[in-house]
């Protein structure tokens, strides 16, 4: 199902500018006790769908997958906003049903590239489900989707089930429930993802090996380690952080032997040059910018992984200054329907040497 985005993804890679990666929302925008209530034969549940995008490109192809926990109830319609004119999938062609998926994009002829961004939530659209009993059911809808944005890199997309703050993963299930008043039930568990977190730790060595170093040298080549507090990781993002773009590292390569040396994905972005802006940088004081950033994944291999220490990739300095570096790994297992997250700020001295050339006659 991924092939479709997929070859969204490569029709706008290179015609667009790019953005750096972060996450899509597809939020199911309705009131928990609507799903939860007694309900008779022919009740039609709506579920209007809003979408956005945390950063500044455009939503530009959705990938929706609805499927229905039972025949209790059925996807009644689905009514997709104007903005995606492009049907790429369709299955099936007819509703009702009690599976629905369908791929939409927007024209490149009438390109929206504002379209969701900045977080500015627009309909994604609308879900119609009927009621087929008056018997008390538990039900429930999974809802899956995968979004596209204008550029090369491909965001995170999560779904905000109703009653939930926050957005885990991109695929949920959202029950659906008609109590039987006549006898005390279990509450069902909506979310059957479960999400941890781990430690993690960043060194850097010179390029070659050797003992860890804090002080570091401008426009200089220097490996970067990890430590994670998990057996795995098939995830990573790092960004540096500074008060002008010429803060930061200048240049990232992936290490040539080890765990993340072939991973085939692996991404290094200058954000000025890409988005002809700088993106302030989330916890640190007015001023502080995330100037570089480098990503790379296992992304769509499940049975891929790195393991908890190793070398990341290789950095080249800037500018003499403080190098803050943000970073991000993760290991989602999709099978097993668990997530760890780890996180981890460090800071280094970039300085010229203060080797002493002798007294001056």
């Amino acid at each position: 199902m991924r092939t479709y985005l997929l070859a969204i993804l490569a029709l706008w890679a290179g015609t667009v500018s790019g953005a750096f990666a972060s996450m899509v929302t597809v939020v199911v925008d309705v009131e928990a006790d609507v799903l939860d209530q007694e309900f008779s034969v022919g009740d039609v549940i709506t579920l209007p769908l809003t979408i956005e995008h945390e950063s500044t490109a455009g939503v530009c192809a959705v990938d929706l997958e609805l499927t229905c926990a039972s025949d209790a109830v059925h996807i009644l319609s689905v009514t997709i906003n104007d903005a995606f004119p492009l049907v790429l999938a369709e299955d099936p062609e007819e509703l009702p049903a009690l599976h629905y998926h369908t791929v939409r994009a927007q024209r490149m002829t009438a390109l929206d590239r504002t379209l969701g961004a900045k977080g500015a939530a627009v309909s994604l659209g609308t879900v119609e489900l009927e009621v087929l009993t008056d018997a008390p059911f538990d039900s429930a809808l999974t809802v899956r989707a995968e979004a596209a944005t204008i550029g090369r890199n491909r965001p995170r997309t999560v779904i905000q089930p109703p009653g939930v703050e926050a957005a885990r993963a991109s695929t949920v299930g959202i029950a659906i429930r008609h109590p039987d008043l006549s006898a005390e039930q279990e509450p069902d568990e909506e979310d059957p993802w479960t999400c941890e977190e781990a430690s993690l730790a960043l060194e850097v060595q010179p390029l070659g090996g050797g003992e860890p170093v804090t002080v570091l040298a401008p426009d200089t080549t220097y490996e970067l380690h990890y430590q994670a507090g998990y057996e795995r990781v098939d995830f990573y993002i790092l960004f540096a952080i500074g008060m002008s773009a010429d803060q930061g590292f200048t240049d990232a390569v992936p290490p040539e032997t080890g765990d993340w040396a072939s991973s085939g994905d692996f991404q290094f972005v200058d954000i000025e040059a890409e988005l002809d802006e700088l993106i302030p940088a989330p916890g640190y004081p007015e001023g502080y910018y995330r100037t570089y950033m480098v990503v790379d994944d296992f992304w769509p291999d499940t049975d891929r992984y790195a393991g908890p220490a190793g070398h990341l990739c290789d950095l080249t300095t800037g500018s003499a200054g403080v190098l803050n570096l943000e970073f991000y790994m993760a290991y989602t297992d999709r099978d097993q329907y668990h997530h760890v997250a780890m996180h981890t700020q460090t800071e280094f001295l970039v300085q010229e040497s203060t080797v002493d050339d002798g007294d001056d006659e």
